[in-house]
């Protein structure tokens, strides 16, 4: 069950600390419809959907988050162009104020041997698994620096 893990938390001086969660994929497209029964009929009320079905996507769980109690918000990203990425994290951070916590797990995979992988599938995997990695690290990294320098300002101005 999610919810034990989006409990507000409460500080020593009182303040709430609620986690804030960004979910991205390359849509935001309602999930498809759930699969017909074994009778035939729908079962549209199957909510989570399996979460290795095509029926879970990153509305279904934003929602799913948000069910629980928590902060979600579905952003989508094509983490092989570093132009998507610089949006997400300019929408993060108008959403939610900065960025806490970077979990970067998209994933390309192929199972074959090097001998019958193509070399577009190749390029793929490393557009995803690394590429993506590096640019979605780094526009964090520089988010992150300009959070710090703004709050050193506002430590100076204050002074």
């Amino acid at each position: 069950m999610l919810q034990k893990h989006f409990s507000p938390a409460i500080q020593d001086d009182g303040t709430i600390n609620q986690l804030s969660i960004v979910v991205s994929s390359k849509s935001v497209s309602p999930p498809p419809p759930p699969p017909s029964s074994q009778d035939g009929t729908d079962n549209p009320n199957e909510f989570p959907p399996d979460p290795n079905s095509r029926s879970s996507t990153i509305t279904t769980v934003t929602k799913e988050i948000t069910l629980a109690g928590g902060i979600a918000t579905a952003i989508p990203v094509d983490v092989r162009d570093p132009a998507s990425i610089d949006a997400l994290v300019a929408k993060t951070v108008e959403t939610y104020g900065r960025i806490d916590v970077l979990i970067y797990n998209p994933g390309a995979i192929y199972w074959a041997p090097v001998s019958r992988t193509p070399l577009s599938r190749f390029l793929l995997m490393q557009s995803v698994n690394t590429t993506g990695l590096y640019a979605a690290e780094e526009e964090e990294k520089q988010e992150e620096e300009k959070q710090e320098q703004e709050e050193e300002e506002e430590e100076e101005e204050a002074a």
